[in-house]
């Protein structure tokens, strides 16, 4: 029976090496906005894919990013001065998602649109705290030359509370 598993590996990997073999990787960096509450203010985000059959024209695509999110707001309290004070806002978002990707050859460039579902891990502070929630996401992106990437994309919590999502707009590269 042990002699068995490294066989089935080895059918395993040869099954996925052509797969392999047309997958790209990537990474982005760039501005967010979160969509729910005003006081975080702008945010960063970064990013890195990892996406099986990049130059075919439909894909799967596995990302995992991070995005902060820090501002303040006046918070009025009766241990402030008459002028109120400052209470900082902070949202961190660790998430991962596994997506489709529908690519549209423009000649030099290349058109992407993508959608998928994911999880989101989030601490939210002052107000709630840190959880987990699944989400979806979807957007549309650009592979410019060879290398270089710009993408939109919204990511959209499923939250009992309200709707929670955010806006990462990145530029980056692929290898």
């Amino acid at each position: 029976m042990h002699a068995f598993r490294p066989f089935v590996l080895a059918v395993a990997c040869v099954a996925v090496l052509p797969a392999v073999a047309q997958a790209q990787a990537g990474f982005g960096a760039g501005f967010a906005f979160e969509n729910g509450k005003r006081a975080y203010g702008q945010g960063f985000s970064l990013e890195g894919s990892y996406t099986l059959g990049g130059s075919k024209p439909l894909s799967v695509r596995f990302d995992v990013g991070v995005q902060t999110f820090n501002g303040a707001t006046p918070a009025f309290d009766f241990q402030c001065p008459p002028t109120g004070c400052q209470r900082s806002w902070s949202l961190t978002v660790v998430s991962s998602s596994a997506s489709l990707v529908l690519t549209k050859d423009l000649g030099a460039n290349r058109v992407y649109w993508v959608a998928g579902v994911g999880g989101y891990a989030l601490n939210d502070e002052p107000t709630t705290g840190r959880y987990t929630r699944f989400g979806w996401n979807g957007g549309v992106g650009v592979l410019m030359g060879k290398h270089g990437v710009a993408e939109v994309r919204y990511h959209g919590v499923i939250d009992p509370l309200g709707t929670r999502g955010f806006v990462p707009i990145t530029v980056g590269f692929r290898f």
